[in-house]
């Protein structure tokens, strides 16, 4: 009997035993965490899903659809932490340009204040015919120069023009005003009525200029262009908005049509964006949630 080669033999079949056990180990353990890991993946990927994917979505549904009203505000928050929030998230490089493209329109629509637009309007229609009226907007006053050291001739708003700003700078004003409809107040100016508009408007011009028998101190007759008012059969507030059309001018104001090109450029975007995140949300569940 030759037991080296006996001994051999054992060492052999040991060593064999020793790597099969090593190698079903290794393989054991490699199939244990792929599948650890794999878990991991789908559990990452749906979370993605539900809490990123799944609400912009819905926002963007929202916003596509959203009224034509442009005084409503519009609101992103989704968008918004996308882009601030992008190292975080850590969504792909087109979804995070195309979320702070239309973050910023959003701003940009939102910044356009409708109000102050309106109120713009009125002070300029006041401004323009208060000249025509009394020649002017502003008066000297004298103002003492701690520089100079001496009095210099400076030119001040009259005090008509500043209460007058007062008013239609108050948001319940210019809210009275969009109570009314522009049709029938159209309507009105057509059969030579007196709308709901215009008499606001009378009363909101007329606030703020000489009342009683003063009513027509102060205007200069001779420059004004207007027989009913030089026989004094209208007030001068009444000549003041006499053939003005604020819903016209507010229709055609440069930011208003600016806010309604906006709307229409965020509702087109929000729409795009909607399509391909769904097509993200479809992929993510045909991938990691199919069971």
């Amino acid at each position: 009997m030759d037991w080296n080669t006996i001994g051999q033999n054992i060492i052999s079949s040991t060593i064999s035993g020793i790597l099969v056990v090593i190698f079903g180990g290794i393989t054991g353990w490699f199939v244990y965490i792929t599948g650890i890991k794999g878990k991991e993946k789908d559990q990452a990927a749906s979370e993605r899903k539900n809490q990123i994917y799944i609400p912009l979505k819905y926002e963007l549904d929202s916003i596509s659809h959203t009224s034509d009203n442009i005084w409503e505000k519009i609101e992103s928050p989704e968008a918004r932490k996308i882009v601030e929030k992008n190292d975080e998230f850590v969504v792909s490089e087109s979804l995070f340009q195309q979320c702070d493209f239309l973050f910023n329109l959003i701003n940009n629509y939102n910044s356009i204040n409708l109000y102050t637009v309106a109120s713009n309007i009125l002070c300029k229609r006041f401004e323009e015919k208060y000249i025509e009226l009394y020649g002017s907007i502003t008066h000297p006053i004298m103002h003492w120069d701690e520089y100079t050291k001496e009095e210099v001739e400076m030119e001040d708003w009259d005090q008509e023009f500043v209460d007058f700003r007062c008013n239609v700078y108050v948001k319940n004003n210019i809210d009275s005003i969009f109570k009314n409809d522009p049709g029938y107040e159209e309507y009105c100016q057509d059969i030579g009525r007196i709308g709901p508009t215009e008499e606001y408007l009378t009363l909101l011009f007329s606030s703020v200029l000489p009342k009683k028998e003063n009513t027509y101190i102060g205007i200069d007759f001779d420059s004004v262009n207007c027989e009913e008012l030089t026989n004094k059969k209208i007030t001068p507030a009444e000549y003041m908005i006499k053939d003005f059309n604020f819903f016209d001018r507010f229709e055609k104001d440069e930011k208003v049509q600016q806010k309604k090109s906006l709307l229409i450029e965020i509702k087109e975007l929000s729409f795009s964006i909607y399509e391909d995140v769904t097509v993200k949300i479809r992929a993510i569940g045909k991938k990691y949630e199919v069971e």
